[in-house]
């Protein structure tokens, strides 16, 4: 991240949510603590898709 997560913050919202981010996160301490919890809420969405999936597939 090279001490600038701002760049990485903005680019996973994008990414994940497929819209702007408008939140405004002045410290660095704080993008790295919201980073980490996009990465982590994220993770959890994708696990719950990929459990949800295997449970419906399962009933077939």
């Amino acid at each position: 991240m090279g001490g600038k997560p701002g760049r990485c913050l903005f680019s996973l919202v994008i990414g994940v949510t497929l819209q702007v981010c408008d939140v405004q996160v002045t410290s660095g301490r704080w993008r790295r603590l919201v980073l980490v919890q996009s990465v982590l809420a994220f993770i959890f969405g994708t696990v719950i898709l990929v459990f949800s999936i295997n449970l419906v597939a399962g009933l077939v």
